[in-house]
């Protein structure tokens, strides 16, 4: 139980990888200008078998992909962690299958498995509540992926929201 040995300072590694997208053609492009950060985190060990929690102890370096959606970053540990993982700063219209990954190589070349987005289109939706009487209402987009955007209206009368959707108007 607590803490696990943080990592030996200044062990260089590299780490690359590809991001793409599937749009609603589902035809798959590398996706340019996604935020990679480094991030640092202290394991814990729980008193129960095979279970930890992390601490986040900081961003240690971050890039952005190019045009074709490659990305690769060298960084040094710090010795304040014992884990480190890449994460991706999800941008307004992409939706991320995975926003965080281990990088399990220290002082190696490390390449990660390629992450996939969904590119999202936005929505412009007006709803008329007309003579419903309780209120807040609460909305929620749940796109195929899982994921949702709440918006609530809170009185009577026409309300115009943005969303993001999966399609696109032709």
């Amino acid at each position: 139980e607590g803490p696990v040995t943080p990592e030996t300072p200044n062990i260089e590694t590299t780490v690359r990888g590809h991001i793409y997208g599937v749009d609603k053609n589902w035809e798959e492009k590398g996706i340019s200008d996604i935020k990679i950060k480094v991030s640092e985190y202290l394991r814990y060990q729980n008193g129960f078998p095979n279970t930890s929690t992390y601490e986040f102890i900081q961003f240690v370096d971050s890039t952005f992909t190019d045009e074709n959606g490659d990305y690769n970053l060298s960084f040094s540990t710090t010795g304040e962690g014992s884990n480190y993982f890449i994460e991706i700063v999800e941008p307004s219209g992409y939706h991320f299958f995975t926003q965080k990954k281990e990088i399990d190589s220290l002082g190696k070349r490390n390449t990660i498995q390629d992450i996939q987005c969904r590119i999202l289109y936005p929505v412009e939706l007006q709803i008329e509540t007309g003579d419903i009487t309780t209120y807040p209402i609460l909305l929620r987009n749940h796109n195929y992926w899982g994921s949702f955007h709440p918006d609530t209206l809170k009185n009577p009368g026409i309300h115009n929201l943005v969303t993001w959707g999966l399609g696109q108007n032709e």
